[in-house]
């Protein structure tokens, strides 16, 4: 016996969708004056303000995926037919959305698990970016599934790359590494959390590192090769221990003790890297990247790339986010199927300004006056490209590139 192919979703629900999106439309256009905005449509059928908007959004849809997120229920769509008759729309109206909603009701059973799955799969079939329905209360009930699942929880991580042209005699320039998490609160004992490797990448796929070394900032205290911040971080002083895992490489874990708020930890960690970072804009790598991976569950992440005036730099980075789960391991310039919907912010200007807006850290511009000072640098020798995300998704990676 042979199997049946399988209903292409794109193309079943396009048709399905268009015919609803038409047969919506119809009914607006039966009110008269055509309504302009969803509380016309509200007005003229005596509706609710939410059934009103829904209708509004489906009759209006540019794409006809767009209406997916939109359907209603079938006691909705009774009230909505109701409500038409008592308007005077016409018998033929009325029943040809009826029968476009019920052709969307078969829609959903052949394709997806339930409507907000369905939802989801409308609104990522779309050809444009206008709708998103993944929401705020819905990464925030992820923030907290995972945080008690991995039983660990932190109000915000961050992480902060300063571009310096470096020496004048240098072919290459400077890059200061910042990174670090506030109120990081074990939810069991005997934590451990990874501190995961934050990098530059070329879009040839190479490193930026032209043989330089990781060195600790100025005034730092050094554990297991990473600088520690104190005085931003709590006290007692937070524990690392390295490990050399079985292909030679070498992890560094934060030792997590105790147990609740009580022992809620503020770590900041840094280092700097000498003659590695190109000055001036090179063909052979025209692009450039700054990612930081999230492995936290938080509130809060944010992404701050800062460049010196000097660097022949445009100030453009443009931000996505990767989902880890899809391509473990893969190079951020080869991952193609596993880009999620970015639900940040992001603001650019310059660097005492930009970065003083909204911290979800404490003392965090301090650390920036204290970073620069510490090497000989000024702040307001920066421009700043900046992202924060609420409840960001995880395990993935955020990125900020630009073009050389």
């Amino acid at each position: 016996m042979v199997a049946p192919t399988p209903i292409d979703f794109q193309t079943d629900a396009r048709q399905s969708l268009g015919q609803l999106v038409t047969a919506s439309a119809a009914l607006i256009g039966e009110l008269g004056h055509r309504p302009q905005k969803p509380a016309d449509v509200v007005r003229a059928l005596g509706l609710d303000r939410k059934l009103g908007w829904q209708i509004y959004r489906i009759a209006t849809a540019s794409d006809p995926m767009l209406a997916g997120p939109h359907l209603l229920s079938p006691a909705s769509v009774r009230r909505l037919l109701e409500a038409a008759d008592h308007a005077g729309v016409e018998p033929a109206i009325r029943q040809r959305l009826n029968d476009a909603f019920e052709d969307c009701e078969l829609l959903i059973r052949r394709h997806a698990t339930d409507r907000a799955s369905f939802a989801l799969m409308a609104a990522s079939s779309t050809d444009s970016n206008e709708i998103d329905v993944i929401s705020t209360a819905d990464r925030r009930a992820a923030f907290r599934a995972q945080s008690r699942i991995l039983g660990m929880t932190a109000a915000s991580s961050f992480k902060t790359f300063f571009f310096h042209p470096g020496e004048p005699s240098r072919e290459f320039g400077d890059v200061v590494s910042l990174r670090g998490t506030s109120n990081l609160v074990p939810l069991r004992p005997q934590l451990r959390w990874p501190i995961t490797s934050a990098g530059l990448i070329s879009s040839d796929h190479e490193e930026l590192d032209h043989g330089c070394q990781l060195l600790a900032l100025p005034g730092c205290q050094t554990q297991a090769g990473i600088s520690i911040i104190e005085p931003f971080c709590s006290q007692p002083l937070p524990k690392i221990e390295q490990h050399i895992e079985e292909d030679g490489s070498h992890r560094s874990d934060l030792v997590l003790e105790g147990i609740g708020r009580t022992h809620a930890s503020t770590v900041v960690l840094g280092y700097r890297a000498p003659n590695t970072l190109q000055k001036v804009p090179d063909h052979s790598n025209n692009m450039i990247l700054a990612n930081f991976p999230i492995r936290i569950p938080c509130e809060y992440c944010y992404l701050d790339v800062l460049v010196h005036q000097d660097l022949q730099w445009p100030n453009q980075f443009e931000p996505e986010i990767f989902g880890d789960s899809f391509e473990p391991g893969a190079p951020i310039f080869d991952r193609t199927h596993n880009l999620l919907p970015f639900h940040g912010n992001i603001k650019r200007g310059p660097a005492s300004r930009i970065t003083a807006v909204e911290p979800p850290i404490e003392n965090y511009q301090k650390l920036l006056d204290w970073t620069c000072s510490n090497i000989g640098w000024n702040l307001a020798d920066f421009h700043a490209t900046r992202v924060i995300i609420q409840y960001p998704v995880m395990p993935s990676t955020l990125c900020l590139r630009t073009s050389l």
